[in-house]
């Protein structure tokens, strides 16, 4: 980090793959200094522990902060509040979760709101738009995150209305389909594409069953599963 958490104008959650760093280069675009954070957790898949050190800082220069877990996020996977999906991933609590955290870096170097890679309807249980507005809701931020792949399809954030964040120049992208953010990447000169990074450990059948038995017996840290 060249900045050593000085001032910056947005915090962005930065998951590892091709929507945060295309969020990252919007908001850049825009003249805005941009703190990627990436939170490391055991369920983070390997191939994409490295991808902020080979795509983001490289491609964007906007500064990567890694973050580790704590207590509080264990106790948020242990007993999720919202539930589970369809595996052991409690999504919900997880991304309020973060977002908390978030807002609490946001606060230290002066930022005035947050933003994520998020596309609307690009994972059924946590990127629809009742659920994104009661994630910021129950996080204490909402209307103070822009998601700038989908940002025209949802309610303008505070960052949006005051004129931080040119509203104009962001995008109305929604579904699974990759085909807008492959050519966004053209677009911005992103030649290395980051892998998808929708692959948390907890959503794999296999991952989630080892997971249960091992909080059944009472066996999960923050270090089981590294």
């Amino acid at each position: 980090m060249k900045n050593e958490l000085g001032k910056y104008d947005i915090v962005l959650l930065f998951s590892g793959g091709l929507d945060s760093l295309l969020s990252a280069a919007i908001l850049k675009e825009q003249g805005l200094s941009v703190l990627a954070l990436k939170f490391v957790h055991p369920f983070l898949p390997k191939i994409l522990e490295l991808s902020e050190r080979f795509y983001v800082e490289p491609q964007v220069g906007v500064d990567v902060l890694e973050v580790p877990t704590d207590e509080d996020y264990l106790r948020a996977i242990l007993n999720p509040r919202f539930g589970y999906g369809s595996n052991a991933n409690p999504c919900l609590d997880c991304k309020i979760h973060f977002f908390r955290r978030a807002w609490e870096f946001a606060k230290r170097v002066g930022a005035r709101g947050l933003a994520t890679g998020e596309v609307l309807g690009q994972r059924p249980f946590s990127q629809k738009r009742e659920t994104i507005y009661l994630i910021e809701k129950e996080a204490g931020v909402s209307r103070m995150v822009v998601r700038p792949l989908c940002a025209k399809l949802l309610r303008p954030s505070v960052l949006e209305e005051s004129g931080i964040v040119d509203r104009n120049s962001l995008y109305d992208i929604s579904g699974r389909s990759r085909k807008r953010q492959m050519e966004l990447a053209k677009q911005f000169g992103i030649k290395k594409v980051p892998p998808p990074a929708g692959g948390c450990l907890l959503t794999d059948p296999g991952y989630a069953a080892r997971f249960f038995d091992a909080k059944l017996h009472g066996e999960v840290d923050l270090r089981s599963f590294l």
